[in-house]
């Protein structure tokens, strides 16, 4: 319950964000993805089957959440259960996708 920057210490990465009022988008059930990458570009996933839709291809992710988009921001955190030795010290991009697109990037550092 911790927040640390240490490698050796790190078992679970949460990211925060909110998803965003926007009238032209369709309310409803949306899914959420976060697609953790590690400095050498190697995606977190909890499953070789964390496969998402994106730009017409299957990409890994690393966790998703639904959430019931009703057109006002949602405040959301997601969680990842980091594996022994999955971590390694360096900057690490964070990207969210939902209903097949890119909704926000942004990075955190280990050391």
């Amino acid at each position: 319950n911790k927040e640390n920057i240490k490698v050796s210490r790190v078992v679970k990465i949460k990211v925060c964000f909110t998803v965003r009022e926007n009238s032209i988008v369709q309310p409803g059930p949306k899914t959420v993805y976060i697609r953790i990458a590690r400095p050498d570009d190697l995606v977190l996933a909890t499953s070789k089957d964390n496969l998402m839709p994106f730009q017409g291809e299957q990409v890994v992710y690393s966790e998703k959440r639904e959430i019931d988009y009703e057109n006002a921001d949602i405040d959301m955190c997601i969680f990842y259960d980091v594996k022994a030795g999955e971590l390694i010290a360096g900057k690490y991009k964070v990207d969210l996708f939902t209903d097949g697109n890119l909704i926000g990037t942004s990075t955190f550092e280990l050391k």
